[in-house]
């Protein structure tokens, strides 16, 4: 199993013990508003998405520098800092120097959020994935619309309930939130990042 898989689904393990805080707290105090916990859940669940993409592109990207896999016009374009070209030509140590380029590559794109169906695509670009919706498409049993539409209506939520509390604008009350919308996004999410997995070599 490949570092970035094994890491997202330690992420979605650690999900999985607040999830049991709410079954605890559900079954012991039925008459308690906890959906902040399912809330919480939820954005978790994406953020592990966003870190695996993160952790992918970085690792491809790497093994690009290190000649293992070929290059592409999108890894080729990607700017570095000079100050860090300068310590790049300054070793020859090609350990030392792989560990100067994943540094400057989790600076880089830690100012961008890999979550949005448009920035995964462009993200995994760098590391000569192309297409990729389409290409999980056969796999997932779904078509490639479908994929692209439930990943973005799921970071829209993500974004509604990071950004503006879930506040429903007429209402002005918290959108409602349910176990099993939670437990369908952690599915999702899951089969969506095994799916994602096997097309990178």
């Amino acid at each position: 199993m490949k570092a970035p898989l094994k890491q997202f689904l330690k992420n979605i393990e650690s999900i999985d013990t607040i999830d049991g805080i709410h079954s605890y707290f559900e079954q012991q105090v039925p008459a308690m508003d906890i959906s902040e916990i399912l809330r919480a859940e939820y954005v978790l669940l994406v953020s592990a998405f966003d870190y695996y993409v993160h952790d992918l592109v970085r690792d491809g990207m790497l093994e690009i520098f290190e000649g293992k896999n070929k290059t592409n016009s999108e890894f080729d374009r990607f700017h570095i800092s000079l100050k860090s070209v300068n310590l790049l030509l300054s070793t020859s140590d090609k350990v030392v120097r792989v560990q100067l380029l994943d540094n400057e590559i989790r600076k880089i794109t830690s100012k961008h959020s890999y979550q949005a169906p448009s920035s995964v695509e462009r993200a995994l670009s760098l590391i000569s994935v192309k297409s990729i919706w389409k290409a999980i498409s056969k796999d997932l049993k779904i078509d490639k619309e479908d994929i692209v539409k439930e990943l973005g209506l799921i970071v829209h939520r993500r974004n509604k309930i990071a950004h503006e509390a879930d506040i429903n604008p007429i209402t002005n009350g918290k959108t409602l939130i349910d176990k099993k919308t939670v437990k369908d996004v952690r599915e999702f999410l899951v089969k969506l990042v095994r799916a994602i997995d096997k097309k990178v070599k």
